[in-house]
């Protein structure tokens, strides 16, 4: 019937004749309304809505409205479809404006009209009562085909089988905006209202199951109500698509959002029943393309030394879709794992290399490979004009010309391969270069033609030449292996500058500066912040400067100017609009490190509202102190959220939130428990509500659950060396174990009672300690709900052992050493521990920190690397965690004590490391143990394993007093740049030669400009690293102590008398102090 007019539409928009199609719209809406032609009346509103999109200033405002309007006298099925197209646009304008929207408060009186005025959480609201009512007359909508609705659709494969009716439409419409997190982003959180086990259960039995609706407004509890109406809709379809759908879409939505202990296992047994239910029908291969899903998400966390576990996740992945697509040939779910199986089987290659390596020296490449066994390098000589052309063309192009410039090496490397589809890392060896700049291309095919193949590269500089600048354009040039100055480099300045005939970035070259015998070079004149890049020049040596500077007169030896800030302090954090916002302020110059209080400052104190607009305005004038006071009564009627106070003469500024709260009328405690408990114990914590006015909150409701928050290895000292906890490979799902409810007794009093109930997936060898967060709502009888919290760690052991020495230890600090026995609430627990004292195998040598993480296959002997790289590790040698463990030096069994002293006998230790490991047994058999890594030292001599030592011999010092600063080295001569940082006047940089076993001892003399603080800051470089550091020696404002008392005094004896409050301020010499 409308055939005709929707051609003539089509051909009037193609004409661009957007009016005139308009108006032909309309005609058929009207005629489709007349017609009750419910699909064709849609067709027409969506097309409108299309036509006010593409000419009409604020279209989606108007569109809302013009929609809303339609509402009203429509009957079903045209008003459930306005209402979901509606719903999706308020989602859509939240969407749009999300980022201006989550900072505005509810306002007192929203517009009802314009939405414009709105908060988040009244367009969220109003979507989703929208959603809801599109569902309603749920048993019409489910006798209407959505064959019908074919005019407004976009149907895929199979499409009307997984949505045979227009509720299966509208209510998946509602199931996805309520499922989805960022929807409810301004509400409470809401998962946890899922935490039955009956969520997994099969689809007749999740279809029987009537889930509590404490909250019917929370989104998820919505959500799950929406899918199993669905899924009882078509429990007794012949053909069961459409269930399946709903049943998968149910299943993998209660996984993302449930608190459920071991959802993940109920998560794959369900998949398994439905593949097992309907292994004869298509639909099964979803279900196993999910669970290909499962393996894979388990095999994409493998790590070869934190998560091992998965390793071979991959390839059970991998088997599940090889036999999904040969069992169920062309369904969705074979053609799903055919994506899965692309991606498992896909080849990667990452490629890193130190950016500058020393020349005629052998250098590593770290190569990370995934599904390559064969790997074809070549290095590739370059100027620095050539990289840049390169530079500037697109992907492909760059590549087809890499691959056909000439190598001046080519070699071919068989990679390890474990067949398990996971990345794995090698470090391989590049022979010795000649000076100068290369590519290193790496390429799974032998030809390295771009064409369906895998390659990476990298540019590598070969120089001797290195350089370390500051803030102030300085620039000291030296040797990038020895550290030595480079007297006599010449450093070439380049500007980047747009040619705009070419259109394309020219360098042109500022300037040439030598250095001198220091290998000092200062640049000077260049433009402020102008960017530059550098080259340098040594005999027959460059260094090109790659990536850009920038010039600056900041100079951290020069005054920086005067800056002032004020400090403001309101009495409140919070209000409700009208009420009064007392202020004050303290001013403060700043003059490096000299501060004062401003005295007789005008200034405009402002108030801005949550839009940033000014809501109020103070003139007000510093006292002697500085200071100044004042009010602002908060508006009414308007957007509330975070207002600001402003400081117009310097900017500075205080936030507040101003909020239509209400005032608790009583509040929740929850007593920790004293005792210490072991897994699968059962804890009683108790809470009690009580009014502000003192007296209990009886018969009040309480409704509690406990969740499994997380897994903390409390047991395994923190490696310090690597930055992580050793031995803790393992992550812990939150789970809820327990929930309920309860009623207060007359004195406010209530008991949570719970089974600490472990993740099973981590094995008590671990030691590990859960936290169970335990979570209580009480609600009064007047329907005022108030909530507190806490936090009870539970592990399988009685108690735990901490040894207590410093990383860095002295011989004589060994006896001292603390071992403490203590459970989880730090008591005490008496207990007999053995300690062993074991030397570390340590290198033997210097070993450089790697660049990239270690290798976990190897392709060269340790023997042969360490003969090439004498100075880098082939495992982990750089980490003292890794080391072998040596011969036990030392055994003591005793127990352990209070203030955790352990009698370990004084007597002569090596200089060396050593690892201390105490062992003990709890009361119910359990094994625990605890170990920590030293670095003992007593003689003046580093040890091989050291590159050097800084160390300040005054932890601080005032004026009129001397510290000092000792550097010392293992290497055989290194070239320290120093440097100090002073309040008033620095030092210069000067730079130092210290030889081995000889310390550089910088005597520092304070003075009374140095409060505040002295920095004494040093690098140097060896062996291609770069070691520097800073020490910072406090001089406190010791003339600045305040001590400040409040003393109260009422006379009792008087009737009515008030009290006297006096606050008295002494300076340091007890002196008596303004302020």
């Amino acid at each position: 019937m409308f055939n005709a007019s929707w051609k003539k539409i089509t051909s009037l928009e193609e004409k661009g004749l957007t009016a005139s199609a308009q108006k032909e719209v309309e005609t058929v809406m009207a005629m489709a309304a007349k017609n009750q032609d419910a699909p064709q009346e849609i067709k027409a509103i969506i097309y409108l809505m299309k036509y006010r999109n593409m000419v009409e200033e604020d279209a989606m405002v108007k569109n809302i409205r013009w929609v809303d309007s339609l509402l009203t006298g429509k009957k079903a099925p045209v008003k459930n479809v306005l209402q979901s197209i509606l719903a999706d646009m308020y989602n859509q304008y939240f969407q749009m404006n999300r980022y201006r929207l989550m900072n505005r408060g509810r306002a007192q009186v929203e517009d009802s009209l314009d939405i414009q005025t709105w908060s988040a959480n009244a367009l969220i609201e109003k979507a989703a009562i929208l959603f809801q009512s599109s569902l309603e007359n749920s048993k019409n909508l489910q006798q209407i085909s959505i064959r019908d609705w074919e005019p407004i659709l976009i149907t895929g494969q199979n499409s009307r089988n997984l949505r045979p009716s227009l509720y299966d439409f509208l209510a998946f419409r509602a199931f996805d905006f309520f499922q989805d997190e960022v929807s409810g982003i301004s509400r409470p959180a809401e998962k946890v209202l899922i935490r039955e086990d009956g969520a997994f259960a099969a689809a007749p039995a999740f279809a029987q199951i009537t889930f509590p609706q404490n909250r019917p407004d929370a989104f998820h509890q919505q959500a799950l109500m929406i899918i199993q109406e669905l899924i009882r809709f078509h429990l007794n379809d012949k053909e069961p698509d459409a269930l399946l759908d709903a049943d998968l879409s149910r299943l993998d939505f209660v996984r993302r959002v449930a608190v459920i202990t071991d959802k993940e296992k109920k998560y794959e047994q369900a998949l398994l029943d439905i593949e097992q239910r309907y292994q004869r029908h298509p639909s099964a291969a979803r279900a196993r393309s999910l669970r290909a899903g499962i393996y894979i998400e388990r095999g994409r966390k493998y790590h070869p030394s934190n998560n091992p576990a998965p390793q071979f996740e991959l390839r059970k992945a991998l088997e599940l879709c090889d036999e999904t697509i040969r069992l169920y040939p062309g369904t969705e779910g074979a053609k799903a794992c055919q994506n899965l199986k692309a991606d498992i089987l896909n080849p990667g290659l990452n490629l890193s290399t130190e950016q500058v390596n020393i020349p005629e020296q052998p250098f590593r490449t770290y190569l990370k490979y995934q599904n390559i066994t064969k790997l074809y390098v070549r290095v590739i000589p370059v100027s620095k004009a050539e990289w840049q052309k390169l530079e500037e063309k697109n992907y492909e192009l760059r590549w087809s010309e890499m691959s056909r410039l000439r190598p001046t090496r080519e070699w071919q490397i068989d990679l390890p391969n474990l067949s398990d589809y996971q990345e794995h890392a090698i470090e391989f060896k590049n022979d010795a270069l000649p000076a100068g700049m290369y590519i290193q291309l790496v390429s799974r095919n032998p030809d390295f033609s771009p064409g369906n193949n895998v390659m990476a590269s990298q540019l590598i500089q070969v120089s001797s030449i290195a350089y370390i600048n500051d803030q102030k354009n300085l620039h000291y040039i030296i040797h990038r292996e020895t550290g030595k100055p480079l007297g006599g480099a010449i450093l070439s300045v380049w500007n980047q500058e747009y040619n705009y005939q070419t259109r394309s970035r020219e360098e042109k070259l500022y300037g040439r500066f030598t250095a001198d015998d220091d290998g000092k070079v200062m640049i000077s004149g260049l433009p402020k912040n102008r960017a530059y890049s550098i080259d340098i020049k040594w005999k027959k040596e460059e260094l090109f400067g790659m990536n850009q500077e920038y010039a600056t007169y900041y100079n951290s030896y020069e005054p920086s100017g005067k800056s002032s800030r004020t400090f403001f302090f309101t009495d409140r954090s919070i209000y409700r609009p009208g009420q009064t916002v007392y202020v004050k302020g303290i001013v403060i110059d700043t003059d490096r490190q000299d501060r004062s209080l401003r005295k007789n400052h005008q200034t405009s104190i402002q108030l801005l509202d949550a839009n940033g607009q000014k809501a109020g305005q103070l003139q007000v004038t510093t006292n002697a102190f500085g200071s100044f006071q004042g009010s602002f009564v908060l508006p009414e009627n308007q957007l509330t959220g975070q207002f600001s106070i402003l400081d117009s003469s310097n900017q500075s500024s205080v936030s507040i939130q101003v909020e239509e709260y209400k005032r608790p009328a009583f509040f929740v405690s929850i007593d920790k428990p004293a005792a210490a408990y072991r897994m699968n114990d059962s804890i009683t914590v108790k809470g009690k509500a009580m009014a502000y006015a003192g007296n209990s909150i009886s018969n009040a409701q309480v409704t509690y659950r406990v969740i499994r928050k997380s897994v903390m290895p409390l047991w395994r000292p923190y490696d310090s060396f690597a930055g992580a906890w050793k031995g803790m490979p393992w992550h812990t799902e939150e789970a809820e174990v327990a929930n309920g409810q309860s009623v207060t007794d007359a004195t406010g009093n209530f008991d949570i009672l719970f089974k600490a109930i472990p993740d099973e997936s981590i094995p008590q060898s671990a030691e590990p300690v859960f936290h169970y967060e335990v979570i209580a709502d009480v609600t009064d009888m007047n329907g005022e709900t108030r909530s507190n919290q806490i936090m009870i760690p539970v592990s399988w052991h009685m108690f735990a052992i901490r040894i207590d020495i410093p990383e860095q230890a002295h011989p004589d600090s060994i006896p001292k050493t603390r071992i403490f026995t203590r459970n989880l609430q730090d008591t005490h627990i008496p207990a007999k521990l053995t300690l062993g004292i074991y030397a570390l195998e340590s290198p033997g040598r210097f070993v450089r920190t790697r660049y990239w993480d270690a290798p976990d296959q190897f392709i060269m002997g340790k023997e042969d690397f360490i003969r090439h790289f004498p100075h880098d590790p082939y495992q982990q040698e750089d980490n003292p965690v890794q080391w072998k463990q040596g011969e036990k030096i030392f055994e003591l069994t005793d127990s352990s004590k209070i203030d955790g002293q352990f009698n370990i006998p004084a007597r002569s230790w090596k200089d060396g490391w050593y690892v201390l490991k105490a062992v003990s047994t709890d009361n119910n058999g359990m094994k625990l143990s605890s170990e920590k890594i030293i670095r003992v030292r007593g003689g003046k001599t580093l040890l091989a394993t050291d590159a050097h030592e800084s160390l300040l011999q005054n932890q601080e010092a005032l004026p009129g007093e001397y510290a000092q600063h000792s550097i010392q080295t293992s290497f055989d001569e290194v070239w320290v740049l120093y440097g100090m940082v002073r309040p008033v006047n620095d030092s210069s940089v000067v730079l130092r030669q210290i030889k081995k076993d000889k310390s550089l001892l910088v005597p520092i003399a304070v003075s009374e400009k140095d409060r505040g603080g002295i920095s004494a800051s040093y690098a140097f470089m060896k062996f291609n690293r770069l070691f520097s550091g800073t020490e910072y020696l406090p001089v406190k404002w010791s003339n600045k102590d305040l001590k400040v008392s409040v003393e109260t005094y009422r006379d009792k004896t008087l009737p009515g008398s008030q009290e006297e409050w006096t606050i008295s301020i002494k300076g340091p010499k007890a002196d008596q102090q303004a302020a």
